[in-house]
């Protein structure tokens, strides 16, 4: 396995291959780090020198993050400079293959940008972000917008090193990750550098179309259908306030066991119209699932979780830390995630076996199940917090234990534990809160900080109030901490790069019909021949004037310190997203920003 990190450095912009050489190459295969360097002219003799060392390491796996732009970048590159792209084993370039993945012949070419993408809790999808998000300890880096400079100061040995550690943390991600890619492309009967790059619907896809064919099932057409939505799973909306000693019960696996128990398939499902003695009916819809026979659905769903079960059955009999036991637990975790991604796929349009009423079905009865699961804990006395698709968040009580065993006796459903927060404080809106778990330290669901359209002030203004308020829910001091924060922005002592707002292009500038900030900001980079594309991130710092606040958005490396609207980030960046937490507690804007009022400690706490 060779691990490889592309330093690639843009003077105006992201870097571009037609304009910016490969400034180094870092690769690291478990035992030797290597890095090729820019001589300060050309980039050529450290492409030929990449190049010779794959030859001679000749590695059977090529990990990369964000490597399939990388092989297009030196594909340009190697043209430019006149050299032979030659990395696979018959001495052919890479080339893109299905689903956008690149290939490089003869050797497993594996991006991890492609499963990072599936996290849905990553904002920024950098790979330090990713290798947190997977518990492994990140020191800080230089920011990629930082990169020029660093390039042309007497500290770029450190951007160099830099390098050197993105191959180690590569190589280190890939030894977590690749027994799992293994046995998802065994599974799968997908390449394992496709299983990536494939999104979970064409993962499920090509596991369905292999089972299908081993019972002799015929595989549907691809055929194009027209969207029709339908409701999803439930999500209540929360008891704004703080809370103590409160557990999150997760349904297991939930839609899939759902689909096993009502035989919920596109072959099983009665139409309008037809008769059906005796059949499940869906609680709201009322669409109908045989009972006479077992679907396709079902026995693809039976085969996966009986199989997952004795994968784990077997793991309880093997040495933790040994090979068996990595490959067995990789090997449990691909089935479950094929299983739990079957229910997204049934109601993905451009499957296969697509059936709308079947997607609509499952929803209906994982509704049913939580408020069935949400009515018996009332009834036990406990207090349900909030409910979030398939799992709910209940105060802690004696009778916890006997909800998860109604549950699992009464509604058939798998259920366990899954978290338990000391204190948890939701704000008045879905799907954002944050709380202290018991084991892991803090844990932020959708608020502002862990959002990556704000201004880092307004983040780590937001995270210094959500964690002062969970760890001593003292008011008094949580406003002061914000009120010193707008008192040194005001002043002008807040970093500069602290007021950078990030947005990322999703189209050419010109082709937007809305100036939004960035796109001005784009445009008037555009103007001064830096090169922005769609993916390009363009940060921009909103500087003084009596103009829309748009027509005063400047790209970041245009500003002066001097030229920022302070209180601009004041009362659009630092007191929204203070207030966030704080109006939970009854605290008001004006208390944030005047002196503070007679009585502000007899402000509630929720």
């Amino acid at each position: 396995v060779m691990a490889v990190h592309f330093l690639k450095v843009g003077e105006k912009g992201s870097p571009k291959p037609e304009h910016d050489p490969i400034v180094a190459i870092s690769t690291y295969d478990g035992k030797m780090l290597r890095q090729f360097k820019y001589d300060g002219k050309t980039d050529k003799h450290l492409i030929e020198d990449f190049l010779n060392h794959v030859k001679a390491l000749d590695p059977d796996i090529i990990v990369g993050y964000g490597i399939t732009e990388d092989w297009s970048y030196l594909a340009e590159r190697c043209k430019r400079v006149d050299v032979p792209l030659e990395v696979g084993r018959n001495y052919a370039k890479p080339h893109t293959s299905v689903f956008g993945h690149v290939s490089v012949t003869g050797r497993i070419n594996m991006d991890l940008f492609h499963n990072a993408r599936e996290n849905p809790q990553l904002t920024e999808y950098t790979l330090d972000e990713y290798a947190q998000s997977l518990g492994l300890s990140v020191e800080y880096r230089i920011p990629e917008h930082k990169y020029p400079e660093y390039l042309n100061s007497s500290d770029v040995d450190r951007l160099f090193k830099q390098s050197e550690e993105y191959a180690k943390l590569v190589y280190r991600i890939w030894m977590m990750l690749g027994d799992f890619a293994i046995q998802l492309s065994q599974i799968t009967g997908l390449p394992m550098d496709h299983v990536f790059t494939a999104s979970p619907g064409h993962r499920a896809e090509a596991y369905l179309i292999r089972e299908a064919y081993s019972l002799g099932e015929l595989i549907p057409q691809r055929i194009e259908k027209p969207y029709v939505p339908y409701v999803g799973g439930l999500v209540l909306q929360p008891q704004e306030g703080v809370y103590e000693n409160v557990s999150v019960i997760d349904f297991s696996s939930m839609y899939p066991n759902l689909m096993l128990k009502y035989n919920i398939s596109p072959d099983t499902y009665v139409p309008e119209g037809e008769e059906c003695g005796d059949c499940f009916v869906s609680p709201e819809s009322k669409h109908r699932f045989r009972k006479d026979y077992k679907g396709v659905y079902a026995s693809m769903l039976q085969k996966l979780l009986d199989a997952r079960r004795s994968v784990r059955k077997r793991l309880e009999n093997v040495k933790e830390g040994s090979v068996e036991h990595r490959v067995l637990d990789a090997r449990q975790k691909a089935l479950k995630i094929l299983a739990n991604t079957l229910y997204g796929y049934a109601g993905w349009v451009g499957a296969r076996w697509y059936l709308r009423e079947v997607a609509e079905s499952v929803a209906e009865w994982g509704r049913h199940t939580i408020r069935m699961a949400i009515e018996k804990a009332r009834e036990m006395g406990l207090k349900i917090i909030y409910g979030d698709t398939d799992s709910i968040f209940v105060t802690d009580g004696e009778k916890l234990k006997n909800l998860v065993g109604w549950i699992e006796s009464e509604l058939g459903m798998e259920a366990r534990v899954d978290k338990k927060y000391s204190r948890i404080l939701f704000t008045e809106a879905k799907k954002r809160y944050g709380g202290l778990l018991a084991a892991d330290g803090l844990e932020v669901v959708g608020l502002e900080v862990v959002r990556g359209d704000w201004a880092e002030i307004a983040k780590e203004t937001q995270l210094g109030v959500l964690k002062t308020m969970l760890e001593t829910r003292d008011v008094s001091k949580a406003v002061s901490y914000v009120r010193n924060i707008i008192a040194e922005a005001r002043s002008g002592r807040v970093e500069m790069e602290k007021m950078i707002i990030w947005k990322r292009m999703t189209k050419p500038p010109e082709a937007y019909e809305v100036r939004a900030p960035h796109v001005l900001a784009a445009l008037e980079l555009s103007k001064r021949g830096w090169r922005i594309d769609v993916g390009d991130k363009v940060g921009y710092i909103v500087t003084r004037g009596s103009s829309k606040i748009g027509e005063r958005a400047r790209p970041y490396q245009l500003v002066e310190k001097k030229d920022i609207d302070y209180e601009y980030y004041v009362r659009n960046q630092i007191v929204p997203a203070a207030m966030r937490i704080l109006k939970v507690f009854g605290v008001d804007e004006q208390t944030l920003l005047q002196e503070p009022k007679k009585g502000l400690m007899a402000f509630g706490t929720g």
